[in-house]
């Protein structure tokens, strides 16, 4: 009994098989069924042609299609004045080869389009972050100082601190003074987060080491 059961298993004709069926297969490759292109379908044509029918390039930046401009864009304008003088300028060239609508020459760019708006300027989105502008008021005391604070206690005053005290950015008072001490202590934290690496990351580390003192050699 146990022999038979196991030729009844072994059969071909027990395993299960996958089936396709059609309305799969139809699925599939229906999406493969595109229609050809206009320059392909033309049969009016009986003498001899050459058919150019290049792909798709990549979006440019001085063709913006006017449908993606806004309505108080001036560009639009632009767009319009360009296309009638081109047609005024040459009436015989073909529509083909002309400027196409919502394409523009790069060197009338810079000539024609007008300075930007308060109107324009409104209707961008809002800026992810206020643009500060520089100030150099710091006066020599006061790096005296910021050095100081800096040496004396890095622990309380740290770049942050002294960058709101002193009304500038922590980079400037990071290039102002240098703190050994709490560069010695990063790097103790540092080593003590080593020692708990594996050996995939040790290698992953030492490899980019390596990589960084082979830059800028040939």
């Amino acid at each position: 009994l146990n022999t038979s059961s196991q030729q009844s298993r072994n059969h071909p004709s027990s395993i299960p098989h996958q089936h396709r069926h059609a309305s799969t297969t139809g699925r599939q490759t229906r999406r493969l069924r595109l229609p050809p292109a206009p320059s392909f379908t033309n049969t009016n044509i009986t003498q001899d042609h050459i058919i150019f029918n290049p792909p798709s390039a990549a979006p440019n930046v001085y063709h913006t299609p006017p449908i993606f401009l806004p309505k108080g864009d001036r560009r639009r304008q632009l767009f319009e004045r360009t296309a009638a003088a081109t047609s005024t300028s040459n009436p015989t060239t073909p529509r083909s080869s002309a400027v196409p609508s919502g394409a523009i020459e790069p060197q009338n760019l810079t000539s024609d389009v007008p300075a930007p708006t308060a109107s324009s300027e409104a209707s961008l989105p809002p800026l992810l972050r206020p643009i500060k502008e520089k100030k150099y008021h710091i006066t020599a005391e006061q790096v005296e100082e910021i050095r100081a604070l800096r040496t004396g206690d890095p622990e309380k005053w740290t770049c942050t601190k002294i960058a709101a005290k002193y009304d500038c950015s922590p980079l400037f008072v990071a290039m102002v003074v240098k703190s050994p001490e709490m560069q010695r202590k990063h790097e103790e934290r540092l080593e003590e987060v080593k020692k708990r690496w594996g050996r995939k990351r040790r290698e992953a580390r030492e490899d980019r080491a390596r990589r960084r003192q082979l830059w800028g050699r040939e």
